[in-house]
């Protein structure tokens, strides 16, 4: 229990156990034993460091509480003095399972972080980093926010250099608007 699931620096752990595959498996989930002869399966039940700091189960060095959202100093990878996570205290994998309410007062604290970087900081600005979904490059499975204070001259780039190797789509434009108006 409680082994990192990843090598090097991962954040999301987990335990499992054995179970009975007549416990888990179900056809229209499309979930069966292996040839028909496993008599157990092993169920991992995943363990969110986000979650565990806002149940107050992990340590973590917290900027701001607020009753919805959550600003801390991140454990390791420190990109610049005052760099914090802000994220929404209900556990939402990413920006596409979110609820509303709970992004809105997640992208309020992120406002109002970024005003105390620049008053109390004197950072000229701040960078907004966020990756949600697959192949977006999210490395921990619970909605947060990196904010970055920058100032001038600070050596930090975290803007991508390369372009997308994705053939362009056709009327991207038209996709997009009708699907919003919607």
């Amino acid at each position: 229990m409680g082994t990192p699931l990843a090598s090097g620096q991962s954040t999301t752990q987990a335990s499992f156990q054995l179970v009975p595959t007549s416990w888990v498996t179900h056809p229209a989930a499309g979930i069966r034993p292996l040839g028909g002869r496993t008599r157990c399966v092993i169920v991992f039940h995943m363990v969110c460091v986000f979650c565990e700091i806002v149940a107050g189960r992990a340590p973590a060095v917290v900027a701001h509480r607020s009753d919805r959202a959550i600003a801390l100093l991140p454990r390791d990878g420190l990109l610049a003095p005052g760099h914090c996570l802000v994220a929404p205290l209900t556990h939402s994998t990413d920006l596409f399972e979110v609820d509303p309410e709970a992004l809105n007062a997640t992208m309020l604290l992120v406002k109002r972080l970024s005003q105390a970087m620049r008053d109390t900081l004197g950072a000229d600005g701040v960078s907004v980093l966020n990756a949600s979904g697959p192949h977006s490059e999210q490395s921990v499975f619970h909605l947060h926010f990196h904010v970055v204070p920058r100032w001038s001259g600070d050596g930090l780039t975290t803007w991508p250099t390369e372009r997308s190797r994705v053939r362009p789509i056709d009327d991207v434009e038209h996709r997009l608007s009708s699907w919003l108006e919607e």
